[in-house]
């Protein structure tokens, strides 16, 4: 991967676009560039803009990405370009704030990824899937591009020179590996929590409580003898309720037919009560039919009645018009004359009026005029007033003027000494600078010598120390290893010649064994219940069937009692049909009267009708009767022995059910048994519950025996551990003090001789400080000014001063003498406009005055004419006179024409109505005397008399309604009533019972009194029943959770024991070490092509410790603190280098940025790690270094200056060095 281009806008403190091209001159003709400038001027902004495009994330802003978008600026964004397999794609990266202001809310970052130069879009719109897209195509992810691209070459440097317990973290950090941490810890902590569940999961199943065999086989018997008895209670309270139910069906019949009793009496009364009202109904009915003819007639004179009245009123009203025609005519004529004088009003005024009209329109343009002039005049005085004071001013300028370019000459002639100081203060700032870094590098070298003399004394104090501590230590190495010897022998008698995980894995196999044992246990003891539940259902089956057949035979028996009692109520029947017959025509005798035909021979005389008929039952109607109860009777019994059948078939049916049921839980439980005992190493037999307990019995005394022994062996493994840990610890801490003590007698070498080199130095630069001293005193004498060697500072401050002083006062000359001229200039030109202005002003107030003279004339002669009076309102005024009395005289006319109108109208219309009142009253009379004669044909005597014999129509339907419910209800009455004594006689036959209703209720409350007791004592029963199959079930399960817990813990238990610590550092330490051993031969290859010198060696002591490699000096294996500050670049380089490599996998990295490291090196060290950068970069690379140190200007030749600007913003500037110089 390469990146070929980076281009951004408005990114923290580098406002506005900007765009670097890796591509283009001059990184194509040097790979190595430096990004230079002051801390905080932006250079690793530059990352930022690289980072953000690619992966939207900035390593500096981990929370919110937004920070990086400029201060007060509404929009940034960022682009690269990269190259990844010889194809260029464009990675952008956007966000803005709403509206475009700089104070709107931030919208959702933007992302797009497009292929180049097509330009076509990949990766979809949102910017997790460019993200993806970005990672697929590169090859890495945001963290390993980091490692790979952004080297941290600084993080390794401090990496060698950190202690042990700093150099975990630093390699953590620095190769991503802080998972295994987190593993090493979620390993131990659940294996912890897995073995509080299995904990308990064991303490709820020791709470299960189960009911002893013999306690749950009593409570099944006593449920099945209350089950039985609670039937056979059932059977007799339906009995006694069905007799109780008959008793109280007669009574209810009793009082239905005494109430239909009294229910057709009051009605009966209640027919006879409204009599009237239905005879008066009848009338009513009768009238109804002269209803048309009565309501002509009512018609005919309801409209003469108002004729008669109209012609009243229009009688009444011609007198009141006559009275308004002949007024109306009178105000017409007054309208007339009143309209003819307005008229000639207004002919006499006309000329006046036009000529004040003329006056008026002149009079207003002379006032145009006067009012033009004086406008004109006043501009023209305040022009001219304007002029003068400006004439003033300007005079007073100038006088100021010339007096300050007085004083500005005589000022300038006093200081002409002052001339070419600029160019002595060069040679002095010179002088002063020089001085300066002499007394600071004399300043450091003395800080040098007194550190180098506290690094021998400390360095010797170190040495005395470790010597010391490298005694002690080997003395405790030898007692732990004794002691570590002790313990690995009791281990050995300990375990018998088993390993622990052994024994584990007898102890984890003996649970499941347990609870296939106990659930076995439980199966046989089911096993047993079922079969005697069985032998009892097959008993109960054979007692049914039998009982079924008995009560077969009985409900054949009667079937054919039923049809023989039917054959003989069907002869019953017929004799009673023949006998009615002729009891009918007796009763049809007795209607019979004399000189009256008979309806069937039409005989007028009848000697037989003097016969006696009694309506009496007949014998054989008896017989017919008592025939049909019997037949209920016999079908009743039918109906109840087919319900005990079906009753019985159904408890028959059932029976099946459950004993199918318990055979297919006997083949459960059968099958079920045969499953476990497949588990087990012995088969167990499922009809010795006894044997299965014991073994059970045996199999957990064997798991205590052997959870004893392993708590003792974990016991003295961990003891094991604990000393071999403490001997591996006092190991390192004895290397330690070993490479301690190497490196305290080296740096009391070292620190001897730089001691001695930097007092040397010291000598040379003091005597610089004299020669510097003397320049400058012969310099500041000439210039008149004394020099005391420590206030260099204030004599720059005081010849600066100086130089501006001079330079203001020529400045403010040049400046005054050109504005004297331009003054003067302007002072001439407003001369010569104030005359011309006086002129103007004349001749404005000449004419003004004559407009005004002849303003007042006019105005004289129109006051004389029409005094104030409006010309045009006035002739309005006359002509509107006129207006209305014209109106007035046309209302007038169209008024006496509509009077005259109306009383025409009038007087014709009371000569028809009276004509039409004569024609009504014939009519209504003729029409009268014809209904007269039709009611005298109806027994009506007059059209009054049949006024009176109708009803309301409300009235009338109410009464009929009355009638027509009345008759329903007594018809309905007799019906039911009928019905009811028929199915009174049929219940009253049945004769079920002879008891008291009394003691048949005591008897029912005795029987559901046990009934209730024996659902109690039932429900009680089944309730612990369930209750303890449900703890069975419950047992089993949390049993068989605890044979799976088991394993999980033992999984997780060995896993722990292999890589988890509470602290993390178990799993942590094993895998950095085999992180820091590749990344160790990584780094090699590239050591290799920096420094041929040099290999990089992993201590096998201890885990994250590295040595270096001499072979100048036949391989000797050294501390990396005895290399040098270039040397440790180097090894530091060559590790972030080989951590790219580790972190992009098999991606090609061809751009590498460093932004650290180089702050702390000297100018040899400098030299070296410019050499092994330039030595990198010949392979290809492009590599960036990023840093503030003045010295890499001189080293680098292709730079990117990050400049600071006033407001807190910088720009970017690209400098090559050709020929000697930076263009």
């Amino acid at each position: 991967m390469r990146i070929v281009s980076v281009k951004f806008f408005n990114l923290n403190s580098l406002k506005g676009e900007h765009e670097i091209r890796f591509d283009k001159p001059p990184f194509t003709e040097s790979g190595l560039f430096a990004i230079t400038g002051p801390t905080g001027a932006g250079k690793t902004t530059i990352l930022d803009a690289i980072t953000v495009a690619l992966y939207g994330k900035v390593h500096r802003l981990t929370r919110d990405v937004s920070e990086i978008m400029s201060r007060h600026t509404a929009e940034c964004y960022s682009e690269v370009e990269f190259e990844v397999k010889g194809q260029v794609y464009k990675a952008k990266w956007s966000l803005r704030r709403s509206r475009g202001k700089i104070d709107g809310n931030l919208q959702g970052e933007k992302m797009e990824l497009a292929e180049m130069p097509s330009g076509k879009f990949l990766g979809g719109h949102t910017p997790t899937s460019v993200k993806q897209e970005i990672t697929d195509l590169c090859g890495l992810d945001y963290n390993q591009f980091l490692r790979s691209v952004m080297l941290s070459q600084g993080d390794f440097t401090r990496f060698l020179k950190a202690d042990d317990n700093e150099r975990s973290e630093l390699l953590e950090k620095i190769t991503d590996t802080g998972i295994y941490t987190e593993v090493s810890r979620y390993v131990f902590e659940r294996q912890k929590a897995e073995k509080e569940n299995l904990d308990l999961l064991k303490a709820r199943l020791d709470s299960v409580d189960l009911l002893e065999e013999e306690e749950r086989l009593a409570h099944e018997t006593r449920l099945k003898g209350l089950a039985e008895e609670e039937t056979e209670v059932k059977s007799k309270q339906g009995d006694v309720l069905k007799k109780i139910s008959w008793q109280k069906g007669i009574e209810t019949l009793k009082v239905k037919i005494e109430d239909l009793d009294r229910d057709l009496l009051s009605h009966q009364k209640l027919r006879e009560e409204y009599h009237g009202d239905f005879e008066r109904l009848k009338l009513h009915h009768q009238a109804v039919e002269f209803r048309p003819a009565l309501t002509e007639i009512r018609t005919i004179e309801e409209r003469a009645s108002g004729l008669r009245s109209s012609l009243r009123q229009l009688n009444e009203q011609l007198p009141t018009l006559k009275r308004n025609t002949e007024e109306t005519l009178q105000k017409y004529t007054a309208a007339v004359e009143a309209a003819d004088k307005a008229q000639q009003v207004l002919t006499a005024t006309e000329p006046e009026l036009d000529k004040a009209v003329l006056l008026d329109s002149r009079i207003e343009g002379i006032k145009g005029n006067v009012a033009r002039y004086k406008s004109a005049a006043d501009q023209v005085d305040a022009e001219v007033e304007i002029l003068v004071r400006t004439e003033e001013d300007k005079g007073k300028e100038l006088e100021a003027i010339e007096v300050a370019i007085a004083e500005c000459s005589a000022a300038l002639k006093q200081r002409e000494s002052d001339q070419t100081l600029d160019k002595q203060l060069i040679v002095f700032t010179q002088y002063s600078k020089e001085l300066r870094e002499v007394l600071l590098s004399i300043d450091a070298n003395e800080a040098e010598k007194r550190a180098a003399e506290k690094q021998e004394k400390e360095a010797q104090d170190i040495l005395d120390v470790n010597l010391a501590v490298t005694s002690g230590l080997n003395k405790e190495i030898l007692d732990l290893e004794a002691l570590d010897g002790q313990l690995k022998g009791r281990l050995e008698e300990q375990g018998a010649g088993k390993r622990l995980e052994e024994y584990e894995e007898e102890a984890g196999e003996l649970p499941s064994l347990i609870s296939y044992c106990e659930q076995q246990y439980r199966l046989a003891e089911n096993f047993s219940r079922l079969q005697i539940e069985k032998s009892s259902l097959l008993d109960l089956a054979a007692e049914r069937t039998k009982l079924l057949e008995q009560e077969r035979a009985l409900l054949g028996d009667l079937k054919l009692e039923k049809e023989t009692a039917e054959k003989h109520l069907q002869d019953l029947r017929q004799l009673v049909e023949l006998q009615q017959r002729i009891q009918n025509y007796e009763a049809d005798r007795l209607a019979l009267k004399e000189d009256q035909p008979c309806p069937l021979c039409g005989s007028l005389h009848h000697p037989y009708a003097a016969g006696g008929y009694k309506a009496e039952l007949s014998e054989a109607e008896k017989k017919r009767n008592a025939a049909e109860q019997y037949v209920l009777s016999v079908n009743e019994r039918v109906q109840q022995k087919m319900l005990e059948i079906n009753a019985l078939e159904q408890n028959i049916a059932t029976g099946k059910q459950q004993l199918g049921k318990t055979e297919s839980e006997i083949e459960s439980v059968i099958k079920a048994f045969e499953e476990t005992n497949r588990l087990l190493p012995a088969a167990l037999d499922i009809a010795k519950p006894d044997t299965i307990a014991a073994v059970t019995k045996r199999k957990k005394q064997q798991l205590g025996d052997l959870q004893k022994i392993i708590a003792a062996i974990r016991d003295l493994q961990q003891k094991i551990t604990a000393t071999g840990n403490a001997i591996a610890g006092k190991k390192e801490l004895l290397f330690q003090a070993e490479a301690k003590c190497s490196a305290a007698a080296e740096r009391i070498k070292g620190a001897g001789e730089q001691a001695m080199r930097i007092k040397s130095l010291i000598v040379s630069l003091k005597e610089k400080e004299a020669a510097l001293l003397k320049d400058l005193h012969d310099l500041l004498s000439r210039l008149g000014i004394e020099f005391g060697g420590s206030d260099v500072n204030r004599i720059e401050t005081v010849l600066t001063e100086r130089i501006a002083q001079y330079a203001a006062f020529e400045k403010k000359l040049q400046h005054l003498q050109e504005q004297h001229v331009q003054v003067k200039n302007e002072l001439e030109k407003t001369g010569g406009a104030l005359s011309a202005k006086l002129d103007a002003q004349l001749k404005q107030r000449t004419e003004l005055k004559r407009e005004e003279e002849l303003l007042e004339g006019l105005l004289a002669e129109r006051k004389q004419m029409f005094a104030d009076i409006d010309p045009a309102k006035e002739r309005e005024r006359l002509n509107n006179v006129v207006r209305s009395s014209r109106a007035a005289q046309d209302a007038a006319r169209e008024l006496l024409q509509q009077v005259q109108e109306q009383l025409t109208i009038a007087e014709s219309k009371a000569v028809q109505l009276e004509l039409d009142v004569r024609a009504a009253n014939d009519q209504s009379g003729a029409l009268r005397e014809k209904l007269t004669h039709a009611l005298g044909d109806k027994g009506i005597s007059s059209v009054e008399e049949l006024y009176q014999h109708f009803i309301p129509e409300e009235e009338a339907a109410r009464i009929r309604e009355l009638e027509r419910d009345t008759d329903a209800r007594i018809r309905a009455i007799q019906q039911l009533s009928l019905s009811t004594r028929g199915e009174y006689v049929r219940e009253t036959a049945r004769n079920l019972t002879d008891e008291q209703p009394e003691a048949l209720q005591s008897t029912s409350e005795g029987l559901e009194q046990r009934i209730s007791a024996l659902n109690q004592e039932i429900g009680s029963l089944k309730q612990i029943l369930d209750e303890d199959d449900r703890l069975k079930q419950k047992f089993s399960e949390v049993a068989e959770q605890i044979n799976v817990q088991q394993k999980e813990f033992t999984r997780w238990l060995r896993l722990s024991s292999l890589i988890g610590s509470a602290d993390g550092k178990k799993f942590s330490r094993f895998a950095q070490g085999l992180t820091l051993a590749r990344l160790t031969d990584l780094a090699n290859r590239h050591l290799l092509k920096l420094s041929d010198r040099y290999r990089i060696l992993k201590s096998r002591e201890k885990d994250l410790e590295l040595l270096i490699i001499d072979g100048y000096q036949a391989d000797v294996v050294r501390p990396m603190a005895t290399l040098s500050g270039g040397e440790s670049f180097l090894v530091s380089l060559a590790l972030a280098l080989g951590l790219s490599d580790l972190a992009s996998r098999k991606v090609q990295i061809n751009s590498l940025f460093i932004d650290e490291g180089f702050g702390t090196l000297d100018s040899d060290t400098l030299d070296v790690a410019i050499s092994a950068l330039e030595n990198l970069q010949a392979s290809g690379k492009t590599i960036g270094i990023i840093s503030h140190v003045e010295a890499l200007k001189e080293r680098i030749g292709t730079q990117i200056q990050v400049i600071k600007q006033p407001g807190g913003s910088s720009r970017i500037k690209l400098l090559s060095y050709m020929n000697g110089t930076f263009v």
